[in-house]
C-alpha cells in the first residue's frame, strides 16, 4: 500500500505547484496563493515524513517549471518541506478537530511562512527582517483562515471521512 501513499503524495505535490505557481496572485508585496494546502493535507493525511517530501518536491518541480524571479534558494525548500512536516507531525495519531486545525495551520503559518520565510528574504534582498515582518505576517493573516477553512472543509466533507486523519495500509 505504499504505492498508494506515493500516488497520493505525488498528486498533492502536484496539486500545490499548480495552486503556486500558476494560480498564485500578487499584489505588490502580497502573494496570495492556496499551495499550502495540499502541502498540509499531505503531512496531515498520509505522514509527517510524506508532508516533508510533499513539500520539498513541490518547491522543486515548481521551481523548475516556473521560477517566479531569482536563483534557487533551499531556504524555501526547507520552508516548503516543513509546511508539510509540521501538521503531520503535530497531528500524528490525533483526532482532526477544528481546533486542532487551528492551532496546527497558526503554528506552521507563524514557524514557516512568517519568521522563516521572512529570514530567506531577508538574507536574499539584504533588507532588514523586521523591516520586512509585518508585511509578510499580514498576508499570512489573510491566508490564515482561508487555508484552515479549506483543509477543515476536505478533512470533513471530502478526501478523508470522518475526520480519520491517516491513510490505511
Amino acid at each position: 500500500m505504499k504505492i498508494r501513499k506515493l500516488i497520493l503524495a505525488s498528486l498533492l505535490a502536484s496539486l500545490a505547484v499548480v495552486l503556486t505557481r500558476f494560480f498564485g496572485y500578487s499584489v505588490g508585496s502580497f502573494r496570495i496563493s492556496l499551495g499550502t494546502i495540499p502541502i498540509m493535507l499531505s503531512g496531515i493525511i498520509l505522514g509527517p515524513w510524506y508532508g516533508f517530501s510533499t513539500g520539498a518536491v513541490a518547491d522543486m518541480v515548481g521551481y523548475l517549471i516556473n521560477p517566479m524571479g531569482g536563483a534557487y534558494f533551499p531556504g524555501f525548500t526547507l520552508t516548503a518541506a516543513l509546511v508539510g512536516f509540521i501538521p503531520g507531525f503535530l497531528l500524528r495519531k490525533r483526532h482532526i478537530t477544528l481546533l486542532n486545525l487551528i492551532i496546527v495551520v497558526g503554528v506552521t503559518e507563524l514557524l514557516g511562512h512568517v519568521f522563516l520565510n521572512t529570514l530567506w528574504v531577508s538574507m536574499i534582498t539584504g533588507k532588514a527582517y523586521i523591516a520586512l515582518l509585518p508585511t509578510r505576517l499580514i498576508s499570512r493573516i489573510v491566508h490564515y483562515p482561508i487555508i484552515t477553512g479549506v483543509l477543515y472543509f476536505i478533512l470533513y466533507k471530502g478526501l478523508v471521512p470522518s475526520g480519520d486523519n491517516t491513510v490505511k495500509e
